[in-house]
């Protein structure tokens, strides 16, 4: 997974990180491809796995309502990292909702390796 590397070291907060450390977590890391336009996280229901970086595509992050409309929409594309702040702060449910484009390439890192960075790398947590 060495191309994996400018890419982490392009994307906040792994690129608070020595080269050294992008490597493993590199290897750690699965690619997931969206065939179609995808619902791939829902607010609050879905369990993270793990955080996504965005390769190639696009994340549409929103909120729904309670009338299920979407609420402050944001598009995001690479270098995006994707599901930190679920991880850490939310029992690792989902914040927001979020729609990947059609094409959209993702490499997930396990959240026990997440879990393990922001432990041992303060800047990295913050």
């Amino acid at each position: 997974m060495e191309h994996l590397i400018p890419l982490l070291q392009r994307t906040p907060p792994f690129s608070l990180l020595p080269e050294s450390v992008l490597q493993e977590v590199s290897e750690s890391m699965q690619k997931k491809t969206f065939h179609k336009e995808t619902l791939a996280y829902r607010q609050e229901v879905t369990e993270m796995q793990g955080v996504d970086v965005i390769m190639e595509g696009e994340y549409e992050t929103f909120f729904f309502d309670a009338s299920q409309d979407k609420r402050c929409i944001e598009v995001h594309h690479s270098p995006y990292c994707f599901g930190g702040i679920s991880v850490v702060l939310n029992r690792v449910r989902a914040l927001k909702s979020v729609m990947a484009k059609k094409g959209t390439v993702v490499y997930t890192l396990p959240k026990k390796e997440f879990t393990e960075l922001c432990n041992a790398y303060e800047e990295f947590f913050h």
